[in-house]
């Protein structure tokens, strides 16, 4: 997702000395260290939390509010405050930690401000607003979306994405039924996240609660680390709170508990007490820490605004969540037992499963019980969660457990919850092939609404020559749709390039920069030895292909099994996937540029794939590869020939499979002159025209003259009037295609 930053300069008033038990007066505020063109908020204000701890030596208490409020066209409604009080026995030198934190409860910026304690008062010095140059620090605000891109050719994706955000509280469903994930996949640069920013931009305007969370860009370890982003992000707007869910991160926050039970009973009484007055500081105190923060960066401040959320009736609000750990029990009893055993499990279990199902059970709890009643009952949408990159480690495991955490919910509460989960993979996520659908396809059937799965597989393809077109400021969108497949990121890239009279993309991939730009998507998470035996890869017509030259011995049979499913069209493992057409050109560039001493260059790799495809009798394989190697007067007889043998529609099949070969950039080619003495109406010279035409049209990077057209409808011309088959209508057919491009 785009994100717009905000560059600031902490500026900190602080003593550099104390003298033990006197108090010190701090501020924290904030320069723009740039007025910011691009505010990404209808609001003109954007608030960040300020967090000064000093211990051990030092006392640190707030005055007032904490958080300093950035104005769009600079400037700020004044500094934060605090009072530190200096320990009695506090000598030599300490450090005061500032944290500044977004208003989604990340940090983003701590300073290490330097304390020496001394006995002599008259060596106290406090310097006053002093100016940390040095320490700018670049505020990241909520993802929005990049204003400068049109998201063009996804309109049915975001109309399903709508479906499901509306549903089910429009329609009825089974007591039992859960709502099954949508998950987008497409390869990297497809524009899964910017379908997802886009679709949250959307909702946003309406006031729908959404969150979103990139798992790509995340420290998490844990389900629980996950789920208290996603529950701030879906109370940021106001209209959710999460009481269950605040109440048992209070009780992980806190140290081990003791192993005598009646000291840890004592030790969490004050725990359950905090919603019958205002919050002890001893309660919160660890859980503003910043130690803790960088492992729950988000808890402290859903807490906090948990407490701070209607200040009338706060006790209430706690109380359910007080009294869902105690399994509605009428004392405090039941609560503290459970939340004892929560935080011990936290502690000291190597199951994280014990600890993050408990607190997703009270996420889902919180939120069914906030759509119950009031605005959110009767705005008929869903809330909804967006998880970016869910493929990775933390985020297949976070997917998991969210489904399994629903479905239990589902039995245990009866009717289906409040939630739409969309997610984005560029991995198959374990899913079979023939489960995988397009947006298109769901909301023409509408099967979605009676689908009893665990999560749906929605491919995001590439765009359209249409979608292309219609672009900003892309006049070539021909030449660059054919070059790039629709590939959004690629298209993207070269529209950035600001190229203006380009009749081919050779000149694109020839600049260093930009062909690295177009190549990063695919393997910016690949280490270079994969990269270079990816090269040698490119050769191969599909997957199949791959293990095959794998298995002869090449020095590829690791790579091969572990190429990321991603790489391959459609996504998955099957021997029929083809690498990403865009990826595959780019890599047979390289291919063709090795040298001849290489033992892997063009002409060894495509001689092996040409042996292997004849041994297996795979004629147009061989004929491909043959073709790849430039033996263009080998593959012409055997076309021929073939030509009264089989279906007409079976030989424009092979045709265009072996045309589709790759050219070595260095190959000679016939010319035109070649192919103009050769205009005897023969099948022979028919072929001949039409290997050499549709070879070179292939070819999507060079220029396509338009005499390549001339030649191919002399072709299937010539072919039409001298086949010996009743049933010629294929070749009509493939000729009129060839006219209509």
């Amino acid at each position: 997702m785009n994100e717009s930053v905000v560059r600031l300069r902490p500026v900190v008033s602080w003593p550099r000395q104390v003298t033990p038990g006197q108090r010190y007066l701090i501020t924290v505020d904030v320069e723009q260290d740039e007025t910011a063109d691009d505010w990404p908020y209808d609001q003109e204000e954007y608030p960040i939390g300020c967090v000064l701890d000093g211990r051990p030596a030092l006392d640190v208490q707030s005055v007032g509010d904490t958080t300093i409020v950035v104005h769009r066209f600079g400037g700020t409604y004044g500094p934060a405050k605090f009072v530190a009080q200096a320990q009695e026995e506090l000598t030599g030198q300490c450090l005061l930690s500032l944290t500044l934190v977004t208003a989604g409860g990340v940090p983003f910026r701590t300073l290490e401000l330097p304390v020496r304690g001394t006995a002599d008062e008259s060596e106290t010095q406090q310097d006053s607003f002093v100016d940390m140059a040095a320490s700018v620090a670049e505020l990241r605000l909520r993802p929005v979306s990049d204003r400068g891109d049109r998201l063009v050719g996804r309109h049915a994706e975001l109309e399903l994405m709508t479906a499901f955000a509306r549903w089910p509280i429009l329609d009825a469903v089974p007591p039992d039924w859960t709502a099954p994930v949508l998950a987008f996949i497409g390869a990297p640069g497809s524009g899964k996240t910017a379908l997802l920013t886009e679709f949250a931009r959307r909702i946003g305007r309406l006031k729908v609660p959404y969150a979103y969370f990139d798992c790509a860009q995340t420290t998490a370890q844990t389900t629980g680390e996950v789920l208290s982003a996603l529950a701030y992000e879906l109370s940021r707007d106001g209209g959710l709170i999460f009481p269950r869910l605040a109440t048992g991160l209070l009780a992980i926050s806190q140290p081990p508990p003791s192993d005598d039970p009646a000291r840890a009973r004592e030790q969490f009484i004050e725990l359950v007490r905090v919603g019958k007055r205002p919050a002890s500081p001893s309660v919160l105190m660890d859980v503003t820490n910043p130690a803790f923060r960088r492992t729950y960066v988000y808890v402290p401040d859903l807490v906090l605004r948990g407490l701070s959320v209607f200040p009338r009736s706060r006790a209430a609000v706690f109380r359910r969540g007080v009294q869902w750990w105690g399994q509605n029990q009428e004392s405090d009893s039941g609560a503290v037992d459970s939340l004892i055993e929560l935080c011990r499990r936290a502690h000291h279990s190597s199951d994280h499963g014990l600890v993050t199902r408990p607190l997703l059970a009270a996420f889902l709890a919180d939120l069914r019980d906030t759509f119950r009643s009031g605005r959110l009952a009767k705005a008929g949408w869903n809330c909804v969660v967006m998880i970016d990159n869910v493929d990775t480690s933390i985020g297949r495991h976070v997917l998991e457990e969210l489904i399994d955490a629903r479905q239990e919910s589902v039995r245990r509460s009866g009717g289906p919850d409040p939630l739409t989960v969309l997610v984005a993979s560029s991995g198959a996520l374990e899913v079979h092939k023939e489960t995988v659908v397009t947006a298109k396809e769901l909301l023409r059937t509408n099967t979605f609404r009676q689908a009893a799965t665990r999560m749906i597989p929605v491919s995001l393809p590439d765009l359209t020559k249409k979608d292309v077109a219609a672009m900003e400021g892309l006049p070539i969108s021909s030449i660059l749709h054919g070059f790039t497949n629709g590939h959004a990121a690629s298209v993207v890239t070269i529209m950035r390039s600001e190229v203006t009279g380009l009749k081919a993309p050779w000149p694109l991939v020839e600049e260093p920069s930009i062909e690295g730009k177009l190549l990063h998507p695919f393997i910016r998470d690949l280490p270079e030895p994969m990269v270079n035996e990816l090269v040698t890869c490119a050769a191969a017509r599909n997957r199949g292909e791959v293990l095959r030259f794998a298995e002869h011995g090449w020095g590829l049979r690791e790579t091969a099994s572990a190429l990321p499913s991603y790489l391959w069209t459609p996504i998955g493992w099957s021997d029929s996937a083809t690498l990403h057409p865009m990826l595959r050109r780019l890599l047979l560039r390289r291919l063709a540029a090795r040298s001849p001493e290489h033992p892997l260059n063009w002409q060894q790799v495509h001689s092996w794939l040409q042996e292997d495809c004849a041994r297996r009798d795979d004629v147009p394989g061989e004929l491909y590869h043959t073709l790849a190697l430039g033996h263009m007067d080998a593959v012409v007889p055997r076309l021929a020939e073939l030509f009264d043998e089989i279906a007409h529609s079976d030989w424009v099949g092979i045709l265009d499979s072996v045309t589709a070969a790759p050219i070595q950039q260095d190959q000679p080619l016939l010319g035109l002159d070649s192919m103009a003495v050769s205009r005897e109406p023969g099948v022979d010279a028919a072929v001949r025209q039409l290997v050499w035409a549709l070879w070179q049209a292939n070819d999507r990077l060079a220029a396509r003259p338009t005499y390549l057209y001339d030649v191919v409808d002399r072709g299937f011309s010539t072919l039409v009037r001298c086949s010996t088959k009743a049933d010629v209508e294929p070749l009509i057919e493939r000729w009129r295609a060839q006219r209509s491009e």
